[in-house]
C-alpha cells in the first residue's frame, strides 16, 4: 500500500531539480511524506489494531498485567498479523 501511495505522489509532485548534482531526479520518501504531512495509508490501521488489541487484553486480562496479556495475544494471532504490527 505504501509503495503505491508514493507511486501516486511521485506522479503528482513530479521531479525536483538537484542543485548540488545539476540534475533532476524524484523525491526520497521523507521528502514526500514532509512536502504532503499526513500519516501513510497503512499508519491508521495499525492503530486499529493495536487499540483492539488492547481492548481485547483489558477485557478479558484482568489479572493478567497488560504487557503481559499482550505478549499472550500477539503468541495466539497468526504469524502475518504479528509481523506487519
Amino acid at each position: 500500500m505504501n509503495i503505491f501511495e508514493r507511486k501516486v505522489y511521485r506522479r503528482i509532485l513530479g521531479l525536483v531539480y538537484d542543485n548540488e548534482k545539476e540534475n533532476w531526479r524524484i523525491l526520497t520518501s521523507e521528502e514526500i511524506y514532509a512536502i504532503v504531512k499526513k500519516p501513510t495509508i497503512t499508519e491508521p490501521v495499525r492503530l486499529n489494531r493495536f487499540l483492539v488489541l488492547l481492548e481485547s487484553c483489558l477485557q478479558t486480562c484482568m489479572t493478567h498485567t497488560v504487557a503481559e496479556c499482550t505478549v499472550n495475544k500477539l503468541l495466539m494471532m497468526d504469524r502475518g498479523t504479528v509481523r506487519n504490527m
